[in-house]
């Protein structure tokens, strides 16, 4: 009896070895088919899931940005306008270039969808701010704009539904999607 298992073990080891030689060789292969555990987000006909650059003013003089997904409905372009801009303030606040808890209230546009009304809470531009550092933040919301929704080619900034007020810049006319930079 002693003899079997002896000879049992040694064969099984034998084999092993043999099998792993083999497989260690890439001459036997073993392909082992799991379930998947991913999960698939299904869109529907009418949404599109997309990548936007969430831009903002860094410390160079050159604009930064931030890559974030969302799935936009063609339906409602006002509502994937809100959600890249309210992406847009969080980042904003995220990396400390505003310290004001700003966040829009309405997304408007014109009949055509070529002028887009923002209004927001409160004034996202500090009045102690330089002139420079206002421009450069409006102009990095417009290139944010310009780069995820082409159809709309001005801007409008509101607050509370009133044209923002700033002792420095000029609100009171929409500024063009291109900027001025």
């Amino acid at each position: 009896m002693n003899k079997i298992l002896l000879m049992s073990l040694l064969s099984f080891f034998l084999l092993s070895g043999f099998f792993v030689f083999l497989y260690q060789k890439k001459i036997l292969i073993f392909e082992i088919s799991w379930p998947s555990s991913t999960i698939q987000v299904q869109t529907k006909e009418h949404e599109k899931k997309r990548t936007v650059n969430i831009y903002y003013p860094g410390e160079d003089q050159a604009f930064e940005y931030d890559s974030f997904d969302f799935v936009e409905t063609k339906d409602a372009l006002s509502l994937s306008i809100k959600t890249v801009l309210a992406r847009w303030f969080s980042v904003l606040a995220q990396e400390g270039v505003i310290d004001v808890s700003c966040m829009v209230d309405e997304i408007l546009m014109n009949e055509a969808k070529t002028e887009l009304y923002i209004s927001c809470n409160k004034s996202f531009l500090n009045k102690s701010w330089s002139i420079h550092k206002k421009l450069m933040l409006c102009e990095s919301l417009l290139k944010t704009v310009r780069e995820a929704f082409s159809r709309i080619n001005m801007v409008w900034f509101l607050v509370q539904n009133t044209m923002l007020e700033d002792p420095h810049l000029d609100f009171s006319q929409g500024w063009p999607i291109e900027g001025f930079c």
